[in-house]
């Protein structure tokens, strides 16, 4: 089981807006999504989900490393995607690259949240000084369940663009 790094507090000062909220070391923001499972036969409706997404990435200035997280709530399912598990990847593109990153398999539910981390470090050299690059991480991750045949599609979200360098940033 992996436990959520806390959020900050303003986070969620605007509720599940679909906005990233950047400060200089710390982005966070909520977004709401939907899963809808339909049997291929019938092209019948047999089950939805809706659940936010709580992406949350920070850094400070002594480290060249942005970790990310992203916290999947469910806030109701009905007929099939009750029982639902989530799992995923993260990515780090441009001047950047994973060092650590995890998301197993996790039955989500409305007590139970699964939880991605990773970490991107920079692949910016120090020398020459006041070498810049723009990297960023991105969350991949799906749902699956026994009922399914295949699991839903990949839920890819970018939800900040992150400078990284000798110092993180924001652009």
């Amino acid at each position: 089981m992996i436990t959520a790094w806390p959020a900050p507090d303003w986070c969620d000062d605007h509720g599940a807006n679909n906005t990233c909220y950047i400060t200089r070391f710390k982005a966070c923001g909520i977004f709401a999504a939907d899963v809808t499972v339909h049997d291929v036969r019938t092209g019948r409706v047999t089950g939805k989900m809706h659940y936010l997404a709580i992406a949350y990435a920070y850094s400070d200035h002594s480290i060249e490393r942005w970790a990310h997280q992203v916290e999947l709530v469910q806030v109701s399912a009905s007929g099939d995607a009750k029982g639902s598990s989530a799992n995923g990847k993260g990515t780090c593109k441009g001047k950047g690259k994973v060092n650590d990153g995890k998301f197993p398999s996790q039955k989500t539910g409305q007590d139970k949240e699964a939880v991605e981390q990773f970490l991107c470090d920079t692949t910016i050299k120090a020398r020459p000084k006041g070498d810049k690059g723009n990297g960023t991480g991105t969350a991949h991750w799906k749902f699956t369940n026994p009922r399914w045949a295949a699991p839903c599609r990949d839920h890819p979200r970018t939800w900040c663009r992150l400078m990284i360098g000798g110092r993180p940033g924001y652009s």
